[in-house]
């Protein structure tokens, strides 16, 4: 196994001696530096907050260096881990439990990852899985038995990073994830981490776990309090293997834990009462526990990297639910939040994943989050920043922003109407700029659907890549979730309507540059046209697809259209700002070309004779006979959808 950790490779001087024919090479570290060359190194391995790494060239002449500074690399770590992080290309990605595959195979898997676009990749990264059960953590270097290895690695590599104790590592499972992430790196994906699962040793003994799948599920039970510097320093040896810095690839999202708001996935029993609905010093010793893991991990992170997004773990159930007296407890990721507020507010540099499960057919139940309404959460974070003078969008202070770590549609919806949601879920994703990835639960299934004695997910069976298709993914376009992905695709979406998603859901059509679409969505018979897919849904309307496209700022011939309603109510368009005197609904939609020109084509309202209800209407769509009325609203690209 390679070094585990990075930076403390120090440059050692030694003399060559005189050549046959002329002055000597010096040589660093094993590395030879010609006679009058030069190279950089550094006098420390690490600097503080607000720190700098100071370069020193160091010359070789005949044999020997000038200079003292003895370290090949520096790391500055950084007051704001999240400062220097930058979005992924594409906000699409993948929840993929195939890890072990053989060579070949994972090569033509992220063939295929590069031909869907994917900007983002997601792994548990089980502590339990990481380290060895058998050997216990030491104050003191220890022996770690064969096929593991000890981090950190010397007792001056422990005062470097911070670590607390000495353990012992799978070699293995880090070679898989080296792997893994460094294939990521090289694919332009970046790579995400839910960091939970504790070892057995670090459990209490009579921590209760939770019924899952058939089983007692213990990988929510969390670290003793006695073992949260254990907690810690797995955390540190992440971060600092997967830093970017030694060609292991970089974990650039941390989540702490998993659902935290729910005794499930957070059991602090016996500490906690975790069955029924929680009291008030049940409640808050639970928000102090996860408040401290979350301050350990931001600890760990900010000694080891940097450009990293930490996160908050929550659930759909943004309020709290309502559960029976033996149900596991939930306090509501709300109230979780809220928790992080109290205990850590802005010092820490901390986000929000969410898990935004929930058809995208129907509107969000009262009190939960899906896809449709994740404003509830974004709001709620800028109000806090805002309430302590802070940017509402700065890296800086990242609590705003939100990663959507795990979410999915069970195969029993069918697989188009999977498709369908995974579209509209990144039409959704696009739109909401608060919203830096998503990474669906999850990408192949690992047995045949709905199988006899399966390993369902509390009844639900997961997976948007039928178990049917190959591995290697060769044929991954014939089914309707594989056409998806690959329509998400920054190559096809708003630059194609011949993909999956413009087909099957309205999404990702080709859209003229200066336009936006116009989606429609409709309840009896009432029509809706907005710039925001999930306005419609969100109201309990039937989500159509895009309408339209429509200019997105002023220009030569162009003039304002409204949105209106009437009493009835009838929503309607107008290019009147009064909305004929009627009441205005939501304002100004876009604009419209006031006169022909080539490439457009005329964007008309009518009213149904049936209903008298306005109907917005292009050339392609009039009934003739069904409409009365009508009036030419302005010129409007022509498309091709």
């Amino acid at each position: 196994m390679a070094a585990a950790l990075l930076g403390l490779v120090v440059l050692t001087g030694a003399q060559a001696g005189p050549g046959p024919s002329g002055p000597a090479d010096c040589v660093l570290n094993g590395r030879s530096v010609p006679h009058g060359g030069t190279v950089t190194a550094y006098p420390a391995p690490v600097v503080g907050v607000d720190a700098v790494c100071i370069p020193e060239r160091r010359s070789c002449a005949n044999g020997r260096l000038t200079g003292t500074a003895a370290f090949d690399a520096c790391f500055a770590r950084q007051r704001f881990i999240s400062a220097a992080y930058r979005p992924p290309a594409s906000k699409q990605g993948v929840h993929d439990f195939r890890h072990d595959d053989p060579a070949q195979i994972q090569d033509a898997r992220y063939a295929t990852f590069r031909r869907m676009g994917l900007g983002y990749k997601e792994y548990n990264l089980f502590w339990r899985g990481l380290e060895i059960e058998a050997v216990p953590s030491s104050a003191t270097p220890i022996a770690c038995p064969a096929g593991s290895f000890m981090v950190p690695a010397s007792e001056a590599e422990r005062a470097t990073w911070g670590f607390h104790r000495f353990r012992c590592l799978s070699e293995a499972q880090v070679a898989l994830f080296d792997g893994q992430l460094a294939r990521d790196a090289a694919s332009g994906m970046q790579s995400g981490a839910v960091l939970w699962a504790a070892p057995e040793r670090y459990r209490d003994p009579a921590c209760l776990g939770s019924p899952f799948g058939g089983v007692t599920l213990k990988d929510g039970c969390v670290p003793r309090d006695d073992a949260m510097d254990d907690f810690e320093d797995y955390v540190a040896f992440v971060a600092n293997r997967y830093s970017g810095r030694g060609g292991h690839g970089k974990i650039s999202h941390v989540i702490v834990w998993n659902e935290a708001a729910s005794a499930v996935f957070f059991d602090y029993s016996p500490a906690v009462a975790t069955r029924g609905r929680p009291g008030p010093e049940d409640e808050a010793r639970w928000l102090a526990k996860y408040a401290d893991l979350v301050a350990r991990a931001h600890a760990a992170v900010q000694r080891n990297s940097a450009g990293v997004m930490l996160y908050a773990s929550t659930d759909l159930h943004w309020e709290q639910p309502r559960i029976g007296a033996a149900d596991p407890a939930h306090i509501g990721s709300r109230r979780l939040i809220d928790g992080l507020w109290q205990h850590l507010g802005a010092r820490v540099s901390w986000s929000v994943a969410v898990h935004p499960y929930g058809n995208l057919d129907r509107a969000p139940a009262p009190g939960t989050y899906t896809f449709l309404n994740l404003d509830l959460v974004i709001d709620h974070q800028m109000a806090k920043l805002r309430a302590l003078g802070l940017p509402t969008t700065s890296l800086d202070h990242p609590q705003a922003y939100l990663i959507a770590s795990e979410q999915g549609w069970p195969q029993s919806i069918g697989i188009t109407r999977q498709a369908r949601f995974l579209c509209q879920a990144h039409a959704l994703a696009l739109q909401t700029p608060m919203l830096l990835a998503q990474a669906h639960n999850y990408f192949q299934s690992v047995e045949p659907q709905e199988s006899a004695g399966g390993r369902s997910n509390q009844g639900a069976f997961y997976g948007l890549i039928p178990y049917a298709a190959p591995i290697d993914l060769s044929t991954v376009a014939q089914y309707p979730t594989g056409a998806a992905y690959l329509a998400t695709a920054p190559t096809e979406w708003g630059r194609s309507s011949a993909h999956a998603c413009c087909r099957l859901a309205g999404v990702g059509c080709r859209i003229p540059d200066g336009t936006a679409p116009v989606y429609r969505s409709h309840r009896g018979g009432t029509v809706l046209y907005a710039r925001d897919l999930a306005e419609g849904p969100r109201a309990g309307m039937a989500f159509d697809g895009t309408a339209f496209t429509i200019f997105t700022a002023r220009g030569d011939d162009r003039v304002p259209l409204y949105r209106c309603r009437t009493e009835a109510p009838d929503r309607f368009l107008s290019r009147d700002a009064s909305c004929e005197g009627q009441a205005a609904d939501g304002g100004l939609i876009g604009y419209v070309s006031a006169s022909a020109r080539p490439g457009l084509v005329p964007l008309r309202r009518g009213a149904d004779i049936a209903t008298g209800r306005h109907r917005i209407s292009l050339p392609a769509d009039l009934g003739g006979a069904d409409a009365n009325g009508q009036i030419t609203l302005g010129y409007v690209p022509a498309p091709d959808f």
